[in-house]
């Protein structure tokens, strides 16, 4: 059974997610271009990378929801490394055109980097457990 059933809410929800990550991705275009365009960053290359990723993570993210609510395993094993990729491609551009920085800006990156990770992994890990739990329980009452 569906973590949510109704196909229109689905759509809803999938549509608010990648709102969201695109509103994300907007505000971290500015910040690289307030805090990065001096170290060699493209903003502009930048916000086309972030923006497209952006697009691409929410879709990717917001079907991989589903499909662990669905139980649906093959499209998790292809919407994972999607989702995965969109989500890193515009760190590393960042990383692979970065001139010379200071160390404590270099340090910073790399935390900011590793934190949005973490945070993203976890979330992820909350949300795949929480569509288990729902999923385990809608068949609870169809088992017994």
């Amino acid at each position: 059974m569906p973590l949510v059933e109704d196909p229109r809410r689905r759509r809803f929800l999938s549509r608010l997610w990648i709102a969201g990550a695109v509103l994300y991705g907007v505000a971290r275009v500015a910040l690289v271009w307030q805090f990065l365009s001096g170290y060699g960053v493209n903003p502009h290359r930048f916000a086309v990378v972030e923006l497209a990723s952006s697009v691409c993570y929410g879709w990717a993210s917001a079907r991989l929801v589903s499909a662990v609510g669905d139980r649906n395993w093959p499209a998790i094993g292809r919407l994972a490394p999607f989702a995965m990729a969109a989500y890193l491609a515009p760190d590393l551009y960042v990383f692979a055109t970065i001139g010379r920085v200071p160390g404590g800006v270099l340090a910073s990156l790399v935390t900011i980097f590793c934190a949005t990770a973490a945070f993203g992994t976890i979330a992820l890990v909350r949300q795949v457990r929480e569509a288990r739990r729902a999923a385990e329980a809608a068949l609870e009452p169809a088992l017994a």
